[in-house]
């Protein structure tokens, strides 16, 4: 994706600000004295919430006619969020009497367990959840690269973007445009949605399969316009709210019911390595669905809805950063650094040997304690703490970095014992083989530096790279220049744009390159390229010199006439094929 700095940091202002808005809203609870309760399409009967008395002059089951009120009322009926203290006169039916009565926005704080679910089981959940979606916005903001993680990222940024706008306290015109672009936010995350499971599963559907998903998802996403942005909008010009009924949010639903059908036809025909990734995709999506489910038919009731919608999501939210930062289910050029990783346990090991020893201290050292008693106490714990920190290692290197470890440690004995080699054939074959094996490239091509062209010597894997390059090719330019890998996208390059390219270097002379496919949905990271830039270098170094050995055997042959004249050319053609 083309990178704008300064768009990028004003979008990263607005989704920090959005997040600590809504987390604020969560904590100051405010709305109108009244529970209005919907008969039918036209009328609201009134109830009193427990423990709050109703505004002056009305009355327990009054009738609220919607088409009776003023356009400031049936906008505030909307407004999930209103100003403290503004009010809006009600005409209400009591009987055959109509009365006008004023109803003014109160705090509702040291009410909140009567009228909503209590701050320990919505606003905290919510305030988490908050800033996951914000986190997985900023990351896929500033890191993502393909449109995937475009997808992702509209549809984290849009889904908050909505949920502020519907948060904030205004009234009149100013509250129904917020209202208006809080519903056309909601409706492009489903879009967003739809972006990045499509472009993760694109490869693995048929041309039918991708028209027939996009039909379905267009009509669904059309009737959930109609529910979320006309309804609300016909509501305010005539009163009539028949559009808005709770069962119709089944349809808002229903257009995330596509990328979960997308998905599931995916996983069947997808790679055996790419289904991983799609199994937490489609686990963090029903999750996620289900929480969408309980907030648009909230048939558990108002508040057990709120709290099983919000713990949901949050689950769902945390499955996909997992699934990101874990499997790379969008292509980020970010990495948990290992170095950075046994740092912060490093840190934390030296916190605790500092907080037990100034409590051993205290609590186990009386005044006047002996020094040697001083000096053994925090060494036994620096001791017993010290054993801690290499458990503690060793269950990070396990968990987070234990397969990535090991293929680093095979690559470094690769390159050390390929100098050992002794023949050309076996050199290549051996090198495309590590390199695939311990990489986990797809393809592995190496290609040889000739007089015009560079010809390639050895390929594994499934893709196909082209036997021969031009010597200007964007690639082979750019590796020449910058003598250090290079990633093939946006080069324009015959072999593609989806892999990378290592330099194999003898005495600062591009003697040839070693090409690897990128893994499916992400791109090497800046460790795996320094280190098999070496592997690349190691490589280039033995193969020239088993090439420089075998052409000075040929040569001294020749010189003593051990080749005849047709041995001599097959010999000849042998090492220009080696």
């Amino acid at each position: 994706m083309t990178r704008r700095p300064f768009l990028s940091a004003l979008l990263s202002v607005f989704l920090i600000t959005a997040v600590g808005f809504n987390d604020w809203i969560q904590f100051s609870p405010r709305g109108f004295p009244v529970n209005a309760v919907p008969v039918d399409a036209y009328t609201f009967v009134l109830h009193a919430f427990p423990g709050v008395p109703l505004p002056p002059g009305i009355q327990d089951g009054d009738r609220v006619d919607l088409t009776k009120q003023s356009f400031d009322t049936r906008v505030a009926i909307l407004s999930s969020r209103r100003p403290l203290g503004y009010t809006v006169h009600g005409v209400v039916d009591r009987g055959p009497n109509t009365l006008n009565a004023p109803i003014t926005v109160v705090d509702f704080s040291g009410l909140d367990a009567l009228v909503r679910p209590g701050i320990g089981w919505y606003a905290w959940p919510q305030g988490i959840f908050s800033a996951l979606l914000c986190g997985i916005a900023l990351l896929l903001l500033w890191r993502g690269r393909d449109r995937a993680a475009f997808g992702m990222g509209l549809w984290a940024s849009t889904f908050l973007f909505s949920a502020s706008l519907s948060n904030i306290p205004l009234s009149g015109w100013p509250a129904l445009l917020a209202l208006c672009l809080s519903a056309v936010c909601f409706l492009t995350a489903r879009v967003g949605f739809y972006i990045m499971v499509e472009a993760r599963v694109a490869a693995a559907l048929s041309p039918r399969q991708h028209a027939g998903f996009r039909i379905c998802f267009y009509i669904l996403l059309a009737l959930g316009t109609i529910y979320a942005l006309v309804g609300p909008l016909w509501f305010v010009a005539t009163g009539w709210r028949g559009l808005m009924k709770n069962e119709y949010g089944l349809i808002l639903t229903a257009s995330y019911f596509v990328p979960i059908a997308m998905l599931v036809a995916g996983y069947r025909t997808a790679p055996l390595a790419e289904r991983q990734r799609l199994r937490w995709m489609l686990v963090s999506s029903l999750l996620w669905v289900m929480g969408i489910l309980v907030q648009n038919t909230p048939v558990l009731g108002p508040v057990p809805s709120g709290i099983v919608y919000t713990f949901l999501l949050t689950l769902a939210l945390l499955g996909f950063l997992y699934a990101v930062l874990r499997h790379r289910v969008v292509d980020i050029s970010v990495v948990i650094d290992q170095a950075l990783v046994y740092g912060l346990m490093t840190t934390l090991i030296v916190g605790i040997v500092a907080a037990m020893n100034s409590l051993a201290l205290r609590e186990t050292l009386t005044p006047g304690a002996g020094l040697l008693l001083q000096v053994v106490v925090p060494l036994a714990l620096g001791i017993v703490l010290g054993r801690v920190r290499s458990y503690m290692d060793l269950l990070v290197e396990r968990v987070f970095f234990r397969g990535k470890y090991l293929a680093e440690k095979a690559l470094r004995t690769f390159a050390h014992r390929v100098g050992h080699i002794q023949d050309a054939r076996s050199l290549l074959d051996s090198a495309a083989r590590e390199i695939q094996r311990n990489l986990g490239a797809p393809t592995v091509a190496i290609y040889s530096a000739e007089s015009a062209h560079y010809r390639r010597m050895k390929t594994a894997g499934t893709a196909a790279f082209p036997v021969r390059l031009k010597s200007d090719d964007p690639a082979l330019v750019a590796v020449r220049a910058e003598q250090q890998a290079v990633d093939l996208g946006g080069l324009e390059s015959g072999l593609g744009e989806d892999g990378c390219v290592f330099p194999m270097l003898v005495l600062g002379t591009l003697r040839g390159v070693i090409v690897c496919a990128n893994r499916p949905g992400e791109h090497y990271a800046a460790d795996e390229k320094r280190l098999m830039t070496e592997v690349a270098r190691e490589v280039g170094a033995a193969w020239r010199i088993l090439r420089a050995r075998d052409n000075e055997a040929y040569v001294r042959a020749m010189a003593e006439g051990e080749l005849t004249l047709k041995a001599a050319r097959e010999k000849a053609r042998a090492l220009a094929t080696a």
